[in-house]
């Protein structure tokens, strides 16, 4: 049974010794109908909130070059459905 599942992208600065606002761009998968999305920090945290059926890989890059990159069905945490093999 196909489920959806809400998930919280999430992007924070780790380093204490500097402030960072700026804006982070984070890259779903093609199906998604805005596959790159924006979201500007508030308080060193940038975030974007997605409904999804499956784990994907998603991506996101800062406005500062910093690159990430995050395989879902490696996250422990979701309903067993959420993942694929």
């Amino acid at each position: 049974m196909i489920g959806l599942i809400s998930v919280i992208l999430r992007v924070r600065n780790i380093d204490s010794g500097r402030d960072w606002n700026g804006f982070v761009a984070f890259f779903l998968h093609d199906t998604f109908t805005k596959p790159i999305v924006y979201s500007f920090a508030k308080d060193g945290i940038a975030e974007y909130k997605i409904v999804a059926y499956e784990a994907f890989v998603v991506g996101a890059r800062t406005d500062t070059g910093v690159e990430l990159e995050l395989d879902l069905n490696k996250v422990p945490g979701f309903p067993e459905s959420f993942y694929y093999s």
